[in-house]
């Protein structure tokens, strides 16, 4: 699947930028454009482990919903108010109509929030189509590869059938690629920042990570291959770096008051952030003489082997994985932002917390529900954490 840029060539270096943060803050209206450049049908989906390029293998634009942060209760009427805002804001956006351009929804066992939404969108036909992958439980055998790899051709199957959408091998190979190649972009971006050697705005590289899901990935690549063979200009001044640790979380508003605090946002433990971009599939057709790898097999294993998650693996990995992403991106400290009434991080906190402490490495909590969190006393925490750095103070 693929497209030109609206300017019909890849634009400059600012206007790259420029194109990729309208549509990191507007994301469903660049859906709307592509449905009416294309005429395509469009596949929305929640959380990092759903393999886009599964939608893209059958001519279906895929769409990450983002969280829209809109203060709207009317999923009390359906689920709990202690349940995890992310999950009550995308099913709210969906009540509220603001994802009528979806053609179908796909789902996957990510949290028992999630698992909630999906019951009340089938019931209450939120989309034309909606299904669910069954992710196993246990994420690190080969059985599991084998499951998730028959699990998610049964899904294509109904995917097949519900939409007249039949599945083309050919382009589920090039859907990988064409995904690997985005990724591995997003990814030396994420290097080039942690090393300042591309000092962009926290906030502007959140914008390119929802532009990722968003945008058709040849517009995608070609907007952001030009970003980083021209660069903004700019210094990131004496700013703090620190890691941003977390699961969703779609707030550029926030990650602008972040920095404005004179934190420097250098690298991200997000699950839709570095467990998106660090995914490679890398199957490709073999070779003479060679046995070709399986793509689904391909995919299942890289899904399943993304960075860790609260919510798919024990904590101590994740421990491991957070201090050498401290340590590799040269940060001074971490900061975790907790979603409100999240079981899964509710349970790590502490268990992270200790350890980085154990390390040396300061770190600082922020509770929210995914809206704008821009507050004073928010500002002046963070600003307070930021003299800490000044001062040699301990950890809080």
């Amino acid at each position: 699947m693929s497209g030109r840029a609206h300017t019909g060539e890849p634009p400059a270096g600012p206007a790259a930028l420029a194109r990729l943060r309208s549509v990191g803050t507007d994301p469903l209206s660049e859906l709307a454009h592509i449905k009416e450049r294309t005429g395509l049908m469009a596949m929305g989906y929640f959380d990092s482990y759903l393999p886009e390029e599964l939608i893209m293998a059958h001519g279906i634009v895929p769409h990450r919903v983002t969280v829209s942060g809109r203060d709207d209760p009317r999923s009390h009427e359906f689920i709990q108010g202690y349940a995890c805002p992310a999950a009550r804001d995308l099913l709210e956006q969906a009540l509220r109509g603001d994802l009528s351009l979806l053609d179908g929804v796909l789902f996957t066992r990510y949290c028992d929030s999630l698992r909630g939404v999906f019951a009340v969108w089938d019931s209450q036909k939120l989309s034309p189509f909606v299904d669910f992958v069954r992710y196993p439980t246990v994420v690190d055998t080969e059985g599991a590869v084998t499951y998730l790899a028959q699990e998610l051709q049964e899904v294509s199957a109904r995917i097949a059938r519900a939409l007249d959408a039949p599945l083309d091998e050919r382009r589920l190979l090039d859907s990988i690629a064409a995904c690997d190649r985005k990724r591995a972009l997003v990814a030396e971006l994420a290097a080039r920042r942690a090393t300042r050697d591309l000092p962009l705005a926290g906030a502007d590289f959140l914008a390119v990570l929802v532009a990722a899901t968003t945008m058709l990935p040849d517009e995608f690549t070609a907007a952001l291959s030009t970003l980083l063979e021209h660069p903004p200009a700019g210094e990131p001044g004496d700013a703090v770096p620190v890691v941003l640790s977390g699961t969703t979380f779609d707030n550029i508003a926030l990650a602008a008051a972040i920095e404005s605090a004179g934190l420097y946002l250098a690298a991200d433990d997000l699950s839709t952030g570095s467990r998106w971009y660090g995914i490679r599939v890398g199957s490709q057709p073999a070779a003479a003489g060679e046995t070709p790898t399986d793509p689904w097999e391909a995919l299942a294993r890289a899904y399943l082997t993304k960075p860790p998650c609260s919510v798919k693996e024990p904590s101590s990995p994740r421990a491991d994985h957070l201090v050498g992403l401290v340590r590799a991106s040269a940060a001074e400290g971490v900061l975790f932002y907790l979603t409100k009434f999240c079981d899964s991080e509710q349970v790590e906190w502490p268990f992270l917390r200790d350890r980085l402490a154990r390390e040396g490495i300061p770190v600082m909590m922020v509770e929210g529900d995914q809206k704008g969190e821009g507050s004073g006393a928010l500002s002046t925490r963070l600003e307070a954490f930021r003299e800490r750095f000044e001062l040699g103070g301990e950890d809080s």
